[in-house]
C-alpha cells in the first residue's frame, strides 16, 4: 500500500544515512587506511591482498550503487507520478 511506504520512507529519512551505506562506508575507509600500510613493501602476497582489498572496495562501491540507484523499484519505492505531472506542465508550458 502507498500510504505505508510513503511513512516508511518518511521514518527512514529522519534516521539518517541507512544502515548499509555506513557500513560500506565505514569498510570502505579501513580499506583505505590499511592501503598505506602496503606501501613499502615488495613481497608479492602483499600485493596481492592490495588488489583483493581494491577488489572488496569496488564492489562494495558498485553495490551502493544499485542499493540507491532505482528509486522507482522496490518496496520503498517513489512514485513518478508528480515527476510526469510536472514534465507535462513545463511541455504545455513551453509549447505557448
Amino acid at each position: 500500500n502507498w500510504w505505508e511506504n510513503r511513512r516508511d520512507r518518511i521514518r527512514e529519512s529522519m534516521f539518517g544515512i541507512p544502515t548499509a551505506e555506513w557500513v560500506v562506508l565505514i569498510i570502505g575507509a579501513l580499506i583505505t587506511i590499511s592501503f598505506t600500510f602496503f606501501f613499502t613493501t615488495d613481497v608479492r602476497g602483499v600485493h596481492l591482498a592490495m588488489r583483493l582489498l581494491a577488489s572488496i572496495l569496488i564492489a562494495m562501491s558498485l553495490y551502493l550503487v544499485l542499493l540507491f540507484g532505482s528509486p522507482f523499484s522496490g518496496d520503498m519505492r517513489v512514485s513518478d507520478k508528480p515527476y510526469r505531472f510536472v514534465q507535462m506542465a513545463m511541455n504545455s508550458y513551453l509549447r505557448n
